[in-house]
């Protein structure tokens, strides 16, 4: 990761980072004039680009961003201390951005735009969910009232005539 940055702030002309169509080269600062760099797997170079340390421009050619200069100023200031952050083998598929740097910013601002627009739609949901509910408990208020007053103007049903109209007589065990 760091020499990919590094290579990506030489002067100019001294080697860089590019997309050549099918694929990332690093030619590293020192190398001959016309050299076509080392293949660079995509898996490396993208989660770079990725976290803001560097920017692809137009031609392919890959530029370290404010924060890739920062990023490197540090290895540079404490490069026995610090190891390449990971393995070949173990290859992460995205890096944290600088903590406190432009892409770090940048996916803050992001981040809140986004909250406030989930925001907005739980409080248009909301809106919506009360209405509906109000207008669900108006016409169950209508059903019942409607069913009340067809109860009350039907006229009381008469007794049928099987039926006895008084008491049952009581029964005594003899």
């Amino acid at each position: 990761m760091y020499s990919l940055v590094a290579a990506a702030t030489p002067p100019a002309g001294e080697g860089g980072v590019w997309w050549d169509g099918t694929g990332y080269r690093l030619v590293p600062a020192g190398a001959r004039l016309g050299a076509k760099g080392r293949r660079v797997r995509r898996c490396m170079v993208e989660p770079v680009i990725k976290a803001g340390f560097l920017h692809q421009d137009e031609y392919g050619e890959g530029v370290a961003t404010a924060d890739g200069h920062a990023m490197l100023a540090i290895w540079r200031h404490h490069r026995a201390d610090l190891a390449e952050p990971w393995a070949a083998r173990h290859e992460p598929e995205t890096l944290p951005p600088l903590p406190g740097g432009h892409e770090a910013a940048r996916r803050r601002g992001t981040a809140r735009q986004r909250l406030v627009e989930l925001e907005r739609q739980a409080a248009q949901s909301r809106a919506e969910f009360l209405r509906r509910r109000e207008d669900a408990e108006q016409q169950h208020r209508a059903e019942v009232e409607a069913a009340r007053q067809r109860r009350a103007a039907k006229p009381p049903s008469r007794p049928s005539a099987s039926a006895p109209s008084g008491p049952a007589p009581e029964r005594t065990s003899t």
